[in-house]
């Protein structure tokens, strides 16, 4: 599944947003911000190549949430207050600095 390779792969890259993200994952409606961007903003030194923007049915997210829950058992889904990507990554970063 493309969205699997995606996610592993920018999990792997220096300063990609999955690096980051483990024990809170983005919501349906925030993932696909993220996959329809085709690119990671995070990741400004380019070491990702762009995709081709798409989209997940629900059905494919629930898959992907389970994948990464095998990975990361400790995993929530949470939108963090927040209805898009940029937003969510924000505080998802403001999160994690206080819980330093």
């Amino acid at each position: 599944m493309k969205a699997k390779e995606l996610l592993s792969e920018n999990h792997e890259v220096l300063y990609g947003a999955f690096s980051t993200v483990s024990n809170i994952f983005p919501t349906f409606e925030i993932l696909n911000d993220f996959f329809r961007q085709g690119k990671d903003s995070c990741d400004q030194d380019e070491r990702m190549k762009e995709w081709k923007p798409f989209e997940l049915n629900l059905e494919n997210y629930l898959k992907i949430v389970n994948w990464w829950k095998e990975k990361y058992p400790q995993t929530i889904v949470d939108s963090l207050g927040t209805d898009n990507w940029e937003d969510w990554f924000v505080e998802l970063q403001e999160k994690l600095e206080k819980e330093a």
